[in-house]
């Protein structure tokens, strides 16, 4: 299937209201139904083999959009957070993802920092552990240098700056070499260790407004 044909199909079935609810009322529909009953559902409900098609090359075109996402952004941050004489002391993370050979995102001579570019939703608990244990493996860096992260929107920026959840738990999925840090204490909060370990918390949408 040409994916042009394809993302406008997908995009017309999508377009029609809320996946979620459209979901919801085909379980009602479904529970208690025949043979027969399952065919004119089916056919009512759209989801037929074209949509199957078209949301499957759909996928495959994107499936790399979040590291297109990240690659880009830092790129379009770099030319404006450089500082006179600062300068890139190791290849930059553009691709989203962890490399076993870079601990941060971006490492200069003035600063090291990590990117996290998801939207929050309000129940982000997973998000939170990741960005928490960004800013954990920030703490590591002894060079003196400056330590940031940078996020999108209100949500992570409070979290970070005014959440009372406690940090050693938080850590708890993290990698062993994070749950530990200096200066983590028993009841050390998510807030109270950002602040204590000198972590910059950015928003993108000043330096880039258009993110949403």
């Amino acid at each position: 299937m040409d994916s042009t044909v394809a993302f406008a199909t997908l995009d017309a079935y999508l377009s029609k209201g809320s996946l979620t609810e459209s979901i919801a009322t085909l379980e009602a529909s479904l529970n208690g139904s025949g043979p027969e009953d399952v065919q004119r559902i089916l056919r009512e409900s759209g989801l037929d083999e074209d949509l199957v098609d078209s949301a499957l090359v759909v996928r495959e075109r994107i499936g790399m959009i979040d590291t297109l996402i990240h690659a880009a952004v830092i790129t379009q941050v770099l030319p404006l957070i450089l500082e006179p004489g600062e300068v890139l002391t190791r290849r930059p993370s553009l691709g989203a993802g962890n490399d076993p050979d870079r601990n941060y995102d971006l490492e200069s001579s003035h600063r090291v920092a990590e990117f996290k570019l998801s939207s929050w939703k309000g129940r982000d608990g997973m998000r939170q552990r990741g960005l928490f244990a960004d800013v954990v493996g920030l703490s590591l860096d002894v060079t003196g240098r400056r330590r940031q992260v940078y996020v999108v929107g209100d949500l992570p920026v409070r979290f970070l700056k005014s959440s009372r959840r406690n940090a050693t738990k938080t850590l708890s999925k993290a990698a062993l070499k994070l749950r530990a840090p200096e200066g983590m204490e028993e009841d050390t909060t998510v807030a109270g260790f950002t602040k204590a370990a000198n972590i910059e918390v950015i928003d993108l949408r000043v330096l880039l407004p258009r993110l949403r």
